[in-house]
């Protein structure tokens, strides 16, 4: 594998750049034009988005698992150490996998910080309805869980989803101050 480092503007209008087992890093100066839910980064290996995100600061991370979704996930650095570096792939499916899973959107945000601690966060997490599990419902409020190395955990309640050509939309409604596999059920 290897890693991309980007310091200016990457352009990724009009395709999906398929990441494999290969890292994009974003310095924290470095911007993402034409990101959109037919122009993104495809996470179906180990391969990730990184991206240094400045105290008070955001970014859209345009991931998807697959080239036939779209599953972008933003962070809202709002507050902690001045600056973090974050790092996201999204994954088909709940990995690891609970009895719960037909409640939740059918995937699995790996979120990482490389300091871990000192930082919060809100999250934003986009989806489909075709990513449904078969008991989720889109008409009330979901729930995040976040993986604590051994099982699910609640992390927080979320915003009611806006649903936006065809991608449903939720934010934690609190910063949340640790990282790991998080999904969204409901």
């Amino acid at each position: 594998s290897c890693k991309l480092i980007v310091y200016g503007t990457l352009d990724i209008t009009g395709g999906k750049l398929n990441l494999g087992t290969n890292d994009v890093f974003l310095a924290e100066g470095a911007t993402v034009t034409g990101a959109s839910t037919t122009s993104y980064f495809v996470t179906n290996s180990s391969g990730k988005l990184t991206k240094i995100i400045g105290s008070g600061s955001s970014f859209e991370f345009p991931v998807s698992p697959n080239t036939t979704s779209y599953n972008s996930l933003t962070i809202a650095n709002s507050g902690g150490s001045p600056d973090e570096v974050f790092s996201v792939r999204v994954s088909t499916g709940i990995s690891p996998s609970s009895a719960n899973d037909p409640i939740c959107v059918q995937r699995t945000w790996n979120i990482n910080e490389m300091t871990t601690g000192g930082n919060s966060a809100t999250l934003t997490f986009k989806w489909s309805s075709a990513e449904h599990g078969g008991s989720f419902s889109a008409g009330s409020a979901p729930y995040a869980y976040r993986h604590n190395g051994s099982t699910y955990v609640l992390a927080g309640s979320m915003t009611l989803p806006v649903l936006s050509g065809g991608i449903y939309s939720s934010s934690t409604t609190s910063a949340m101050s640790t990282f790991s596999p998080w999904i969204v059920a409901g």
